[in-house]
């Protein structure tokens, strides 16, 4: 939401922290200085009907991050 990207390590197959343009503690957030912001969602369907006690399911995840600093995170998920 703040413009940041996160970038990916094709080498371990997973994204990495953004780098955050205005980190929160070098100003407030009254001076423009928010950090970096992500709204998240996944949605997942799993059918285990073949195996011996599965079955089927549904789960939706959503959450927003909040990136104060590079190595500071604030999550909320539902």
């Amino acid at each position: 939401m703040t413009g940041e990207t996160a970038p990916y390590s094709a080498r371990n197959g997973d994204f990495e922290h953004p780098h955050v343009r205005s980190p929160h503690v070098r100003a407030s957030v009254s001076d423009g200085a928010p950090g970096a912001i992500s709204l998240v969602g996944r949605y997942e369907n799993v059918d285990f009907t073949s195996a011996p006690l599965g079955g089927k399911g549904d789960a939706d995840t959503l959450g927003a991050n909040r990136y104060l600093t590079e190595n500071v995170r604030l999550l909320a998920y539902r």
